[in-house]
């Protein structure tokens, strides 16, 4: 199991909103830097290393799972790893209800990698761009149509 990337976990939520996790697999230490003894604590473990500027849609997202707008949530957001880095997570948790019981079962896989490469390729010109001559806004540099070379065709415009 340590060759996984990815993080499970599971939680129950009793009644009053209570979270009382039952697992979180040792993946979760590479991901975040803390051993998964760390999170069984409860939420405000996971959601203290969550970037600041992600809590308030990841706390969104958590309580539309456990008040039962939907059976399903998943998404991507920022951690903040212990040796200071910010990685990228993505995160997906399913809701099975029991009667008055909620267990919620997750993954969550360190997606920083995928999200350096495309912030990078964003940052290149494209191909046409590179093929064009196009400046540092876009604006393609074309000669004047009197520097192509005329390979039989006329310049001038039609009367």
């Amino acid at each position: 199991m340590s060759s996984i990337s990815d993080c499970l976990w599971s939680a129950e939520v009793d009644e009053e909103g209570k979270w009382n996790y039952q697992y979180y697999s040792p993946a979760v230490e590479k991901i975040t830097g803390r051993p998964a003894s760390f999170y069984m604590q409860g939420p405000d473990a996971w959601f203290g290393i969550v970037h600041p500027d992600d809590r308030a849609r990841v706390a969104i997202a958590a309580e539309r799972l456990i008040s039962g707008q939907v059976e399903q949530a998943e998404g991507e957001y920022r951690i903040i790893h212990t040796n200071g880095d910010v990685r990228w997570i993505r995160d997906s948790g399913v809701a099975t209800r029991s009667g008055t019981r909620l267990r919620i079962d997750g993954v969550v896989s360190d997606i920083t990698e995928r999200k350096d490469l495309g912030l990078r390729s964003s940052r290149r010109p494209t191909v046409a761009a590179k093929v064009m001559g196009a400046g540092e806004k876009g604006v393609s540099r074309v000669p004047p149509p009197s520097r192509f070379p005329s390979a039989g065709l006329s310049t001038r415009r039609r009367k």
